[in-house]
């Protein structure tokens, strides 16, 4: 048996693309080393404890021989690159093994006799073209699967690669990747392959939208792996949802994409003292012309919404007039669409993982990197709860830009005690901070109510027809404005009589 670890980056390959990417890889990277047939059946108990605790089990045949392996997950769900603990031993036969589980994670979540509830989940079936890719620096595996996975008589295809480091850094598994990128429309991979076996183990249907997932922090981990682990969450997030706006077109996912840019941006805010690297202000760059792809698509189906649902009391919008703006979202969805399959966008996300895992920023000499991220959370979560108390203090007073300055800041510091939401051990702790977040996220909502008014009127002023009046009741009675303005200066009050939940981090 073996423990090793585990360093793979994974790329998903389009179906179009993968006869170009073979041809590419047999010119650039010469004759492969091996093919062969992998089959494999993963394994689960019926309520899936195993992918519950971030652990996968399967049995593969390849050769003539069969082995047992388990995987886990140590950071939480991954993005591109996969860090795992593994325990591989070859066993006799096609059925599970106990005994070769004795030394893993498995024996201690299943109990003694736990082995026995577990069942086939689904299975894969891939031919693998594998090359080895020596240099001074580093070996890396790269391995080319494509295949189908199998779930109660339904399945999909699959194409991806896999780059396994065996010696050398993550620059290296990096720069062998963008070479590679070059053949073909590669994007970051977004699941292992037991992750789609689940899904269609689960009924193959994809969530319209995924919300942001928890950041799994643990008190004592180096800020640099934090901030790392941050970055890698606001990716996934933003992956998860990218079939749903470009394929679905569904304006959830949309949010949800556009959520993760923020999110991605408030991060890089949030830690601005420690990125301070050339290619951070490049990468901020690129992320503002994304982010103004997806906010003009947003804003066209919040306003469309409203116009095809008036309220009551209301007339009927001009039917021409809907049409008009749904015609103009698609445009607009078409560009987001357009901006997505892009090189410049692959090539952002491939250049984001790389520099959050091996950017110059974590090579600084910066005493901060290597401190335990709860110190650094402390004072940051400070900073930036003062800065919403002061500058909403007047929300009455001061103008539309104004209060839209304090919305944004109000959604880095929910961002931020999100992110380090992990760090929370304490019953009454965990307690103040879901208080904390409810006050907090409430006067982003309030505040948004408030920000929506005023791009809708401007909107309005753009998109209205002479006789229009879809949007009357909403745009043009001061009261409507004015009941905005109260409930936003109430959710201030409310968020600044919350008390800190991080006072014992640091």
């Amino acid at each position: 048996m073996s423990e090793p670890r585990e360093l793979e980056l994974k790329l998903e390959v389009g179906p179009k693309q993968l006869a170009r990417l073979r041809t590419h890889m047999a010119k650039t990277l010469g004759e492969p080393a091996a093919r062969k047939q992998l089959n494999s059946v993963y394994f689960d108990t019926p309520d899936q404890t195993l992918r519950n605790e971030g652990l996968s089990l399967r049995l593969r045949s390849a050769g003539g021989k069969v082995v047992q392996t388990v995987k886990r997950a140590d950071n939480g769900p991954g993005i591109g690159l996969f860090d795992r603990s593994e325990w591989e031993t070859e066993v006799a036969g096609e059925e599970l093994d106990p005994a070769a589980a004795a030394e893993t994670p498995l024996k201690k979540l299943l109990g003694r006799d736990g082995v026995g509830r577990l069942q086939p989940m689904f299975s894969v079936e891939v031919e693998r073209t594998t090359w080895e890719v020596e240099s001074d620096a580093a070996s890396i595996e790269v391995a080319l699967d494509a295949g189908t996975i199998a779930s109660d008589g339904t399945g999909r295809m699959i194409a991806e690669l896999e780059l396994e480091l065996k010696r050398g850094s993550a620059a290296d598994l990096f720069a062998l990747a963008r070479g590679l990128e070059s053949a073909g429309s590669l994007k970051i991979g977004i699941f292992p392959k037991s992750e789609y076996g689940y899904l269609l183990a689960s009924g193959g249907k994809r969530p319209e939208f995924h919300k942001a997932e928890a950041v799994k922090l643990r008190r004592g981990t180096p800020t640099a792996d934090a901030v790392a682990a941050i970055i890698r969450a606001c990716i996934r997030h933003f992956r998860l949802n990218e079939a749903g706006v470009v394929e679905a077109r569904r304006m959830e996912a949309l949010h949800q994409a556009r959520v993760a840019i923020r999110r991605l941006r408030s991060a890089l805010s949030l830690f601005k003292d420690l990125l301070a690297d050339p290619e951070s202000q490049r990468i901020r760059e690129l992320l503002r012309g994304f982010s103004s792809h997806l906010g003009e698509a947003r804003n066209l189906d919040v306003y469309l919404a409203r116009a095809e649902a008036p309220e009551e009391g209301q007339p009927e919008p001009d039917p021409d007039w809907i049409a008009k703006l749904r015609a103009d979202r698609e445009a607009a969805y078409d560009r987001v669409a357009k901006a997505f399959a892009s090189k410049r966008y692959r090539g952002l996300m491939l250049d984001l993982l790389a520099w959050a895992e091996d950017g110059a920023w974590r090579k600084a000499e910066d005493a901060r990197l290597a401190r335990p991220v709860e110190e650094l959370a402390a004072a940051i979560l400070d900073k930036r709860r003062r800065r919403v108390r002061r500058r909403g203090r007047d929300l009455a007073g001061i103008d539309a830009e104004a209060r839209h300055q304090v919305r944004i800041e109000a959604k880095k510091l929910r961002y931020a005690a999100e992110f380090f939401s992990g760090l929370v051990e304490g019953k009454k702790d965990k307690k103040r901070l879901k208080a904390f977040l409810s006050a907090t996220e409430h006067l982003q909502e309030a505040l948004g109510e408030l920000n929506d008014f005023e791009t809708a009127k401007a909107l309005h002023a753009d998109h209205a027809e002479e006789g229009t009046l879809a949007l009357e009741a909403v745009l043009d009675e001061e009261s409507r404005e004015q009941e905005l303005l109260e409930a936003a200066v109430a959710a201030h009050s409310s968020f600044s009589d919350k008390k800190p939940f991080w006072r014992d981090f640091a």
